[in-house]
């Protein structure tokens, strides 16, 4: 994970967190999912709880996606890295997860371009190109 995320995630640890009346609370996660299949390629559980209730749910939204916007140069390559092998025109999205959910909420925020990968880094998606070096 490179500093920047990791100043992030320090920071969302250290927030205040105001609770009204009863609500119980819970944790937050995000993920980058691919979009065809719905599986989790990165997946990172915040150090911060929320409140169990629709303003949690929209905090949670929130705080991923300011955490993926903040990533976006490096997502490319901390997927390629992540899935370490041959990948063309992968599609993924930025999902939400809050307290006992049991499945992964869409935040809006998607790859404007598809994502391909050769050894494990970033590649031009181009299948033309893959022929040719092969």
């Amino acid at each position: 994970m490179d500093q920047a995320l990791k100043n992030f995630v320090l920071l969302c640890s250290l927030l205040p967190l105001t609770l009204g009346g009863d609500v119980p609370v819970g944790g937050c996660s995000c993920a980058v999912l691919d979009v065809e299949s719905l599986d989790p390629i990165i997946e990172q559980t915040l150090q911060y709880n929320i409140t169990c209730d629709q303003e949690g749910a929209e905090k949670c939204q929130q705080l991923c996606m300011a955490l993926a916007q903040g990533a976006k140069e490096k997502a490319p390559a901390m997927i390629c890295e992540k899935l370490n092998k041959h990948v063309d025109n992968l599609k993924v999205a930025v999902y939400t997860k809050s307290c006992d959910a049991t499945s992964w909420m869409f935040t809006g925020l998607k790859s404007p371009e598809p994502i391909c990968c050769h050894n494990g880094k970033p590649a031009v998606c181009n299948s033309m190109l893959s022929i040719i070096e092969e």
